[in-house]
């Protein structure tokens, strides 16, 4: 069982497929040790590739307050034993401008011809006016001796070779990246996943349905090719809603699944579920009913609290929903099928006692037969780690569902924050997570978990 979660700067490994089998946690690894001028690294993803045989590690340098200096994207492979193997990082992004909350996805193949592993996206405030979604490919093209930038058709390729570690970084152009969704108002809050023969790419649009009252958001989504062509007009996804945020998408073997809020009115609202056709880019189905009856998962206040993680499998899926109870914090767990249908009662996870921090951000990651899961856990006195717990397919956790689980990153005199998961090989997850050591100093981190 593998899991990965995104928190800042860390990554690790996991492998859990035996239930009841004792966690094995690896060492903490700096992602981008030799990266230079380096202040704030946060919001992490990662995401494995066969071909390439090593995750690809995205995340923010910089920070939101400071947008004549500029934020900007960076990423570093990590091989599957943990090695970095660019450890003074790449730029993929340059210039004044905001740029926030990297996600990335792998095409799985690796191969030659493609010359391209990764989709990487991003919210893009360059503008200096609104909000756009932007991406750039990473290749993972074993020929090139180092990484170096390059341009190709309305894109941005970086290509490497897994097996050095020179530590050469590279910036890559600007102008060249993917614009994926622009125009008039917000488009934020990206999320991609590839199935089929492309990459799907979800955010949350402002402005675009005409069942909306006020001005507000619904959720649009389109195919990416391998070669970074975007090749649909963007479907909506959240039909007849009054507000929809947040969204997540997860594929498997040619099964593509999206999750988002809805708010309708004043009302706290639910989390939504589209199934996505690989092949056109269409959702299926009819569009949710806008009504909170039946609904398994209730929404709560807070952006990160009421932000969805996503994961399908071979036997469906689990949905996993940040949930408060009497100022306690929680997961809600789901398991669903392929379509999002929901199999089986909620879940919950967490320590029921009276700590007053409701809003963790949390990821997931298939790992095999089951899932891992990753959370902030607030430990009091300010302080913030990060646990996990191993979840079967039908949504039954394996460890002490009342407690936190196990400890990925645990100490008392650092925080850890902001984690993501992702699977790799032999059932391992890469966990990924900030590590603030200082105030200008907060650092991508990275562990192996088994």
């Amino acid at each position: 069982m593998r899991s990965s979660i995104v928190l800042s700067v860390a990554i690790f490994t996991l492998a859990l497929a035996i239930p009841g089998r004792a966690v094995d946690v690896g060492a903490a690894i700096e992602v981008a040790p030799k990266a230079e001028k380096t202040r704030y690294q946060t919001w992490a993803s990662a995401s494995w590739s066969e071909g390439a045989r090593c995750w690809l590690v995205v995340w923010r340098e910089g920070y939101l307050n400071e947008p004549e200096i500029g934020s900007d994207i960076w990423c570093a492979r990590v091989a599957s034993d943990g090695k970095p193997l660019d450890p003074a990082g790449i730029r993929l992004t340059t210039g004044k401008g905001l740029k926030d909350r990297p996600r990335v996805a792998s095409n799985g193949n690796g191969s030659a011809a493609a010359g391209k592993g990764w989709l990487v996206v991003w919210e893009d405030l360059s503008n200096g006016k609104d909000w756009d979604v932007r991406a750039a490919l990473v290749s993972d093209n074993p020929t090139r001796q180092r990484w170096h930038p390059a341009t190709d058709f309305r894109s941005e390729r970086v290509s490497g070779d897994p097996s050095t570690s020179s530590g050469q970084g590279g910036n890559a152009p600007d102008a060249e990246n993917i614009l994926v969704a622009g125009g008039e108002d917000n488009q934020c809050r990206p999320d991609v996943a590839y199935s089929g023969d492309n990459y799907y790419v979800v955010w949350q649009a402002q402005g675009v349905s005409p069942a909306q009252k006020w001005k507000g958001y619904s959720i649009l989504g389109g195919r990416v090719s391998p070669e970074g062509k975007v090749l649909d007009k963007p479907a909506e996804l959240g039909v007849n809603q009054s507000q929809c945020n947040l969204p997540a998408v997860a594929s498997h073997n040619g099964n593509l699944l999206t999750a988002f809020n809805v708010t309708r009115e004043y009302v706290w609202g639910y989390v939504a579920r589209r199934e996505v056709d690989s092949a056109s880019g269409q959702p299926k189905g009819a569009p949710p009913v806008p009504s909170l009856h039946g609904v398994p998962v209730p929404n709560m206040k807070g952006e990160t609290l009421r932000t969805p993680a996503l994961v399908l499998g071979p036997e469906g899926g689990l949905l996993v929903v940040g949930s408060a109870h009497k100022f306690q914090w929680m997961c809600s767990v789901l398991a669903v099928d392929k379509s999002g249908g929901v199999k089986g009662d909620v879940r919950t996870l967490g320590p029921k006692d009276d700590r007053h921090y409701n809003t963790p951000r949390l990821a997931v990651a298939a790992a095999g037969e089951k899932q891992f899961l990753v959370v902030e856990d607030y430990l009091g006195k300010g302080r913030f780690n990060i646990c996990g717990w191993r979840v079967s397919a039908d949504g039954t956790p394996v460890d002490d569902a009342n407690k936190v689980g196990f400890g990925i990153a645990v100490d008392p005199a650092k925080d850890s924050i902001l984690p993501a998961v992702a699977s790799g090989p032999d059932g391992a997850c890469l966990v990924v997570y900030s590590e603030v050591r200082g105030a200008d100093d907060v650092k991508v981190l990275a562990r192996i978990v088994k």
